[in-house]
């Protein structure tokens, strides 16, 4: 008995689903078709409004006057200063000052230092 009800209760869970899906099924191509229906409407009247345009005469636009070239040259900019070798390690390379390259150097001496060390334990 308990199967049997639980069988149905499946089964009226899948007819309510499948009842769900048909309903947002129809009023989605319901609402497509009047969107579809609606560009075209608004298609036909906009070629309807070129071909009138186009029937209509219109008159050429007159011709455009060309300016005539100066003999002058153009104007030109004044050539920029360019910056002095304390302005560029102040503002471009900070880092490269003395202190900086000390503390690399030392830096760079203390991983040698292991590199040897583990060399010298045949790792």
């Amino acid at each position: 008995m308990v199967l049997l009800f639980s069988a149905m209760g499946i089964l009226l869970w899948a007819g309510f689903l499948l009842a769900a899906w048909l309903f947002l099924g129809t009023l989605l191509v319901i609402g497509k078709s009047i969107g579809w229906s609606v560009d075209l409407v608004a298609l036909l009247i906009r070629r309807n409004k070129v071909r009138a345009a186009s029937k209509r005469s219109v008159r050429p636009a007159p011709p455009r006057q060309v300016a005539r070239k100066r003999n002058a040259p153009p104007a030109r900019k004044p050539p920029a200063q360019k910056p002095t070798a304390q302005e560029l390690t102040q503002d471009i390379m900070p880092k490269w000052n003395t202190a900086h390259r000390r503390d690399v150097d030392r830096d760079l001496a203390e991983w040698q230092e292991l590199f040897d060390a583990l060399d010298r334990r045949n790792l």
